[in-house]
């Protein structure tokens, strides 16, 4: 009687255990989910604003080709005209580059925020396994007990 006992007390010790160990490792996990939909954000933030960055700065370039042209004598109105042209291809050169560096910061963002929801599935499953698995342990045990005999007063 004093094993089967024995047995029962420490299969709930385990139990116990082996939930708190689960605990931490749901906490850890939703920490990291946090942690990677905070890193999905900034990358969002990031790309926006190398965006900007890139916009402003291909204006600048655009507006000092045409000043470039225009000092050196050659027409920029004329819509046949080379300056033109040239104007025409940065600008659309620097909109392409900088829908390229939001698709990115976006990717970035997207495969942050699949990291976090597995974190987060890990989580959730860890949360409702913490437990379950402790308590049909803890339930097996009491079993063992009774069908040894600690339950019924028999042996």
């Amino acid at each position: 009687m004093f094993w089967v006992i024995a047995g029962a007390v420490a299969a709930i010790v385990s139990a116990i255990s082996t939930a708190i160990q689960n605990e931490n490792n749901r906490e850890a996990n939703s920490k990291a989910a946090d942690a990677a939909n905070k890193a999905a954000a900034q990358a969002e933030e990031k790309a926006a604003n190398e965006a900007d960055a890139y916009e402003q700065n291909a204006r600048r370039l655009l507006a000092q080709q045409k000043a470039n042209y225009a000092a050196a004598g050659f027409s920029v109105s004329d819509e046949d005209s080379s300056p033109l042209t040239v104007l025409a291809q940065t600008s659309k050169t620097a909109t392409e580059e900088r829908d390229l560096i939001l698709k990115y910061g976006q990717w970035e963002a997207d495969a942050l925020r699949t990291q976090a929801d597995a974190y987060s599935d890990a989580a959730h499953t860890l949360s409702t396994s913490g437990w379950l698995a402790p308590t049909g342990t803890l339930l097996g045990g009491m079993a063992s007990t009774f069908n040894a005999g600690g339950g019924t007063g028999n042996k």
